[in-house]
């Protein structure tokens, strides 16, 4: 549904009784709109093409009419200069979720229950591993980081057999020092 949004409209606006949701369109920013649910929910949102496909972007934070229409010709902007704002969210979202930690203690919560030394190995990474490189996406992290990072571990602790890390050295280092 087209019409021109003020903020009268987006106040009093609510979902076709018949539809899970309605969206209605602005008529003075193409590509804008506001999005109304069954349930009474109302967001902002921008539709665009990129990379053929058809996106539909819900626009972050509680805001006002002016306040999303500006955002909105923001995003449609950087649409015009061949970015993809929804693509890059989500793949910042995937960086985040897949950080080094992230991963570990997935691991941790899969494989823990088959391992005795599973607190210790949890210790060993939130003391030595988890500040150098917790925080990093997985897919950024080299094999030369890991090398450098066991190699100091074991300078600043002492060889790892039965030592301050029991855990790390294992398979991670064995690993690390393999050639590509």
């Amino acid at each position: 549904m087209r019409l021109r949004l003020t903020p009268a409209s987006v106040r009093n606006a609510q979902a076709d009784a018949d539809a899970d949701r309605t969206i209605f369109w602005d008529t003075k920013t193409p590509g804008f709109g506001l999005q109304v649910t069954a349930a009474g929910h109302k967001s902002f949102v921008i539709q665009y093409r990129a990379k053929g496909r058809s996106r539909r972007m819900a626009i972050d934070g509680v805001l006002g009419l002016e306040a999303a229409r500006k955002r909105a010709k923001v995003l449609l902007g950087e649409v015009a200069h061949d970015r993809d704002p929804l693509g890059e969210r989500r793949a910042a979202r995937a960086r985040k979720q897949d950080t080094f930690q992230a991963v570990a203690e997935s691991y941790f919560a899969r494989e823990g229950k088959k391992l005795r030394t599973i607190e210790d190995r949890r210790r060993a990474m939130a003391r030595l591993v988890y500040p150098a490189m917790g925080a990093r996406p997985i897919a950024d992290i080299l094999r030369s980081d890991i090398v450098r990072l066991l190699d100091r571990i074991e300078d600043e602790n002492g060889p790892g057999d039965g030592g301050p890390h029991p855990g790390l050295r294992p398979q991670g280092y064995e690993l690390a020092r393999q050639p590509l």
